[in-house]
């Protein structure tokens, strides 16, 4: 792609060409590079959300600046996205509302509103055309209701949107579409999933697979339901057929089938086999921590409660930014009220280890203290 067609549809929804949303993924260097002479501090922004300075963001962007209009509603964004990672979701919400507020939509959507188009500020912007409107403006309008006690609401607001995105592929087609619309099917399949709507959440990864079905992350996410359900032969299908795709394609993908491996061996209760399993994963990457995380379960279903700690303690110390997790975190103090009369203050020591190297998404009250 040409540096001009970047500049011009970077924050854009309606594309000629396929750049990435800058706020599709805040540690992706390529969305800063892209972001060019459109940005307004884009870099700083990008990195303070990488590190997870999202308290930071807030308070920077709660402040009003004269900047363009596309400026103007990525700070926005950025903005209703920091409140949201802090759990402020009132806050949040309201950000959002004063997006839309006064916008005169009819029927339609508001953020369809041509105030939110390039072609309504000719003079700022000559000859582009297409919405400045950051993708993550219509996710956060979708999420928040539900993180408010409106699931119904939430639901409703994730299919319009997936309705949005598979228009869009019609219209243009666009790898960055098809992970948007990726990434929506996914955040409905959770929801489903933690309702144990599981024939729902089935149907959604079957109807994405059948336009790509050699997605070994979607085959895997399959095979987790299938597990769930209790068909184990659907998912060693769908696990071998995984297998196939990831072979010689990087560390990353041959972990993801371990992982599927070590999880067949975790469900039939061979937590030995399981552990090794996790090992090799470990042995590829270090870093690895949803093995490193059911390998210490597995020793600790094994009876062996010193290991299990040992190794979710050592994976805080080895790679604290990879590992200060919630849920290993959950589960390392759920081994300490195992382990230790006084566990109140092993926990302790740990909450206050965590509050120097956690991002401020994290949620302390994990420990339980």
């Amino acid at each position: 792609m040409d540096r001009d067609g970047e500049q011009e549809f970077i924050h854009g929804e309606t594309l000629t060409k396929a750049p990435s949303d800058p706020l599709s993924s805040s540690s992706s260097s390529s969305s800063s590079n892209a972001l060019l002479d459109l940005s307004f501090d884009a870099d700083e922004l990008l990195d303070l959300a990488a590190r997870g300075q999202w308290r930071s963001l807030a308070d920077n962007l709660s402040r009003s600046r004269s900047v363009p209009p596309h400026v103007h509603l990525s700070h926005l964004a950025f903005h209703a996205l920091s409140l949201h990672k802090l759990r402020r979701f009132p806050d949040s919400l309201r950000v959002l509302q004063s997006l839309i507020a006064g916008v005169d939509a009819g029927d339609g959507d508001p953020f369809d509103s041509q105030q939110f188009r390039y072609e309504s500020y000719p003079d700022v912007y000559p000859g582009r055309s297409g919405s400045m409107l950051p993708f993550a403006v219509r996710y956060l309008h979708a999420d928040l209701p539900q993180r408010l006690g409106d699931r119904s609401q939430s639901l409703d607001r994730l299919y319009s949107l997936l309705d949005f995105v598979r228009q869009r592929i019609a219209a243009s087609g666009g790898d960055h579409w098809r992970r948007r619309e990726a990434f929506i099917v996914s955040s409905l399949c959770c929801n489903h999933f933690s309702h144990r709507e599981f024939d729902v959440a089935l149907a959604l990864l079957r109807e994405l697979l059948e336009r790509d079905p050699s997605d070994p992350v979607l085959l895997s996410k399959l095979g987790h339901v299938q597990l769930q359900i209790g068909d184990l032969d659907g998912a060693r299908a769908t696990f071998v057929r995984v297998e196939k795709l990831v072979k010689g394609h990087g560390v990353e993908l041959e972990n993801l089938a371990g992982r599927n491996r070590a999880l067949e061996h975790l469900v039939n209760k061979d937590y030995t086999s399981a552990v090794r399993e996790y090992d090799e994963c470990i042995e590829r990457d270090p870093a690895d921590v949803v093995a490193l995380n059911n390998k210490a379960l597995c020793l600790l279903y094994s009876r062996d409660l010193s290991d299990s700690i040992k190794v979710l303690e050592g994976a805080l110390e080895r790679v604290p930014t990879a590992a200060v997790k919630e849920t290993l975190v959950v589960n390392l103090c759920s081994m300490y009220e195992l382990a230790y009369v006084n566990h109140g203050e092993v926990k302790k020591s740990l909450n206050n280890w965590i509050a120097r190297v956690a991002p401020d998404d994290f949620d302390p009250s994990c420990t339980r203290i």
